[in-house]
């Protein structure tokens, strides 16, 4: 056993999962897409005032298609509208969605989505467009896309 009371083949193995744990920096670079949308999340987490409210019921969740869920949170009169689809490219019809039919009728912006190329993603730009019963909500394949109103 050594000092910390762990025998030599724990330790050897304990030291194995240490050295296989640490992160290589090299990875930074090959991965340079995903480690950008980290900071990306991180930064819309700390910055964005509906985000950093850390508050369940604020948020309303519920799937939209078969391979797609969407997220709704609200803050005050500011709301954001995540729809993350784990399937093909998707043409969601907002007025046929009972949780998505209450979202307000205003123009919503893109805040960020995964399809971005500034992520390693195809360029494909997700969309939120018409009025009404016409309001459609378009997220490329296996993307998630974040909509912000106020």
């Amino acid at each position: 056993m050594n000092r910390s009371g762990v025998s030599g083949a724990s330790s050897s193995r304990a030291e194995a999962t240490f050295r296989a744990s640490k992160l290589d920096l090299v990875e930074r670079e090959s991965n340079a897409g995903i480690y950008r949308l980290y900071q990306d999340l991180l930064a819309l987490r700390r910055d964005d005032p509906v985000l950093r409210v850390q508050d369940r019921t604020t948020s309303q969740a519920g799937p939209v298609g078969a391979r797609a869920v969407a997220l709704v949170r609200r803050h005050g009169d500011a709301h954001r509208l995540l729809i993350a689809n784990f399937g093909a490219a998707l043409t969601i019809r907002v007025a046929d969605d009972p949780m998505l039919a209450t979202l307000p009728e205003e123009a919503w912006d893109l805040a960020l989505s995964t399809a971005n190329g500034r992520y390693g993603g195809p360029g494909t730009a997700p969309t939120f467009t018409g009025t009404g019963e016409d309001r459609t909500i378009g997220v490329p394949a296996r993307s998630a896309a974040l909509f912000r109103l106020g």
